[in-house]
């Protein structure tokens, strides 16, 4: 998931950034799963609810896929990606990219119908600036000021934003 050092600081690949938001847990620990550990194809792959990019749902988290790489659907048409080699987390629009598939990743609880999460119990996570200060200053996030537009209205993000950051604490 974290591929080298670039600048004294730590990248994470596309695929990383959903298995960071997953393994972490709300105390700030990791917990790995290797049976979850795979790449962007495994994760395509074992997917069963997947199709072209011209039939994705509007469903936050859905993953957009191409061959070696990965996005996060975050809605209004939008996504966040991680690359490595300092370019860190960009936004990109659905329309017009490169991107070929979508697919719901088997490691990922999606909200339902009426909106509400799969899991019994609904967690709010509250917007904290910290997140996105921390990953600007650590040169992972570029346009701070884009995020912190941003995630006032894109549900579930500070808690991914969140999620990374608690992922890079525990590789120190």
């Amino acid at each position: 998931m974290m591929q080298a050092v670039h600048a004294g600081n730590r990248l994470c690949d596309c695929y990383g950034l959903v298995k960071g938001f997953v393994w972490l847990q709300p105390d700030g620990s990791f917990l790995y799963n290797a049976a979850q550990d795979v790449n962007t194809e495994g994760a395509f792959h074992r997917a069963t609810e997947k199709g072209p990019l011209s039939t994705m749902p509007d469903v936050l988290g859905v993953i957009l896929w191409m061959h070696g790489h990965v996005a996060v659907y975050i809605g209004n048409g939008e996504y966040i990606e991680l690359a490595g080699g300092g370019v860190g987390a960009n936004l990109g629009r659905v329309q017009g990219s490169q991107f070929t598939h979508w697919f719901k990743d088997t490691i990922i609880n999606y909200v339902n119908q009426s909106g509400k999460p799969e899991e019994p119990d609904e967690v709010e996570y509250p917007f904290d600036l910290k997140y996105i200060q921390r990953l600007a200053e650590l040169g992972i996030m570029q346009s701070p000021e884009y995020w912190i537009k941003k995630i006032k209205d894109v549900r579930y993000l500070n808690l991914l934003f969140q999620r990374f950051c608690e992922y890079l604490d525990g590789l120190k």
